[in-house]
């Protein structure tokens, strides 16, 4: 891992133990400043960052663009799908304004904090610009009453080191066996 890598993780781990007592706080500034062209903007954005809209833009990028790579983005994605989507259902918990369950962690979250490393390595001139789009993406959630601010940070969290450990053993180049 590297220096940059390890201190993200540091800072996202802070982030996540404060960000439990900030829950409630967060979701009611957002339900005080909510405007009909915010909601319309938070929703498109929403709308371009599950894990279908994030797999669909990378395979077009990687087939344009690196198609040799295209399979450990595809293996990247689907393994931090699935870490993230059974983490969801085993942990169960309820949506801030919905009712409905499986908030923790946000699939939204990881699925853009999962193209981050890729991104990054594959693509590095768009790494602030993604950086800026997920960001946006968090504040969505948290926005439309999706998620509460541990879920998009656990989400964000859990697609980053989910995706540098797929890269990390996808990419590892074999050695020659020596007799």
């Amino acid at each position: 891992m590297r220096k940059q890598e390890i201190i993200f993780f540091a800072i996202g781990i802070v982030f996540l133990l404060i960000s439990f007592q900030l829950d409630n706080i967060i979701l009611t500034f957002f339900k005080h400043i909510q405007t009909p062209a915010l909601t319309l903007f938070f929703r498109v954005i929403s709308l371009l960052s599950n894990f279908l809209s994030i797999s669909i833009f990378l395979g077009i990028l990687f087939t344009l663009k690196s198609k040799k790579n295209l399979s450990t983005a595809a293996l990247t994605v689907l393994f931090s799908a699935a870490i993230t989507y059974t983490l969801k259902h085993i942990i169960d918990r309820q949506r801030p304004y919905l009712g409905a369950f499986d908030s923790f962690p946000s699939g939204h979250a990881s699925a853009v904090f999962t193209a981050y490393p890729l991104l990054s390595r594959y693509f590095p001139k768009s790494t602030w610009v993604w950086l800026v789009f997920s960001l946006f993406v968090l504040v969505s959630r948290m926005y439309l009453g999706m998620h509460y601010l541990s879920d998009v940070i656990a989400g964000a969290l859990l697609g980053y080191t989910l995706s540098l450990i797929s890269l990390h053993f996808l990419t590892k180049k074999t050695r020659p066996q020596h007799l």
